[in-house]
């Protein structure tokens, strides 16, 4: 039964900052561009030494050739072509190996949000997007030391007019269009353009954790003060009413032009144009604490969650599919965590999940098979 949300309650969320975020996971428009100097690839992925066995698979991507993209949380960037997976790591440009980010460009690009800076495919490897004359408010870091002022990048997307959108933990939304920057930050009860004088003291107040474009072109983005906002290019609207209480990883928008959400505590939740609905655990879905979400070809949305505490063993389920009627929630028989960060469909139908635990599996509607090794 859907539930009309009025009031929801306010929650405790920069202290998962690094770990609740979201980024669009959805099939990007373009054709790729190739990256095919990396020295290692691997029919499953193991686990690369030095990197903590809890590193999670946290977002992903398709891009236009067919080509599966996962980004971890400590391994850098996998690229699955359908046979072997290519890793893209500090070695191949990368500053950082958190990556909570994928998106490609109408060039083909492949763009990679980290925990220091955005990176994009530059031929055979990946180069930092420079931001000239970037600089935080004093209030937004420790200290003054132009060493601490980094750039934590939480999502990124581009639009249908080639620029690339990104937000970040406490330097708010930014606009990149092949030349200039625009950086959008909330301030006096509004977003709006930041300036050298603009008035940012609230540390978080910027921070935007998940971006998609509708088929209109506006620009949605979820923010810790004010949750739910779209940009039609000229003014900012907030929709809904208190939607700064819901805490949103990831947003997409479905064919039929509703924007679903999943969010922190409230489930599932659907913008159908007029009021936003919350589904629970009540309504069929298998956890309140909604972390992820894609759009099959079939019309089927897939939702992952952050689980119960347990093994997969135990029939946990950590997957919830809509097929237009109602909510069905997965066993995780057969993953090592039922934790989901991740889910996205490759070419022949087959979902794949990615979880805590360095967890990567492929669900051909009967059982997972597993491409990860600890």
């Amino acid at each position: 039964m859907k539930n009309t949300i009025f009031t929801l309650n306010t929650v405790l969320f920069f202290s998962l900052l690094l770990t609740l975020t979201s980024c669009n996971g959805q099939t990007q428009t373009s054709t790729s561009k190739d990256i095919t100097n990396n020295p290692k690839t691997e029919t499953k992925i193991s686990l690369p030494n030095g990197v903590s066995s809890q590193t999670m698979f946290r977002c992903s991507m398709k891009d236009k050739d067919g080509n599966l993209w996962f980004g971890t949380t400590g391994a850098g960037v996998y690229k699955y072509d359908g046979q072997s997976f290519t890793r893209y790591s500090e070695n191949e440009g990368l500053a950082s190996n958190f990556v909570v980010g994928i998106a490609q460009d109408i060039k083909g690009s492949i763009w990679v949000a980290t925990n220091d800076g955005l990176f994009h495919n530059d031929g055979n490897s990946f180069k930092r997007l420079e931001i000239p004359n970037f600089e935080r408010p004093k209030s937004d870091i420790g200290s003054s030391n132009s060493s601490d002022k980094k750039l934590q990048v939480f999502c990124v997307t581009g639009d249908k007019n080639g620029n690339i959108w990104f937000g970040t933990e406490s330097d708010g939304l930014w606009k990149y269009d092949g030349h200039q920057f625009t950086n959008f930050r909330y301030a006096d009860s509004n977003w709006k353009e930041a300036t050298n004088k603009g008035s940012f003291n609230n540390q978080h107040q910027g921070f935007v954790s998940t971006i998609v474009e509708d088929k209109k072109g506006n620009i949605w983005f979820s923010s810790s003060t004010n949750g739910l906002i779209y940009y039609d290019g000229k003014s900012f609207m907030v929709v809904g009413r208190n939607t700064s209480a819901i805490h949103i990883l990831q947003l997409i928008e479905d064919t039929k032009g509703y924007i679903w959400m999943a969010t922190r505590l409230n489930g599932i939740c659907l913008y159908n144009g007029k009021t936003i609905e919350s589904y629970l655990e009540k309504d069929g879905v298998s956890d309140n604490m909604a972390s992820c979400l894609y759009e099959a070809t079939n019309g089927n949305i897939w939702f992952g969650s952050l689980g119960k505490a347990g093994t997969s063993g135990d029939g946990l389920k950590g997957i919830t599919v809509y097929d237009g009627k109602k909510f069905t929630p997965i066993a995780s028989t057969g993953m090592r965590n039922n934790q989901v960060w991740t889910v996205i469909e490759d070419n022949i139908g087959n979902i794949w999940v990615g979880t805590k635990e360095f967890g990567l599996y492929s669900y051909d509607g009967k059982t997972f098979t597993e491409f990860t090794t600890q």
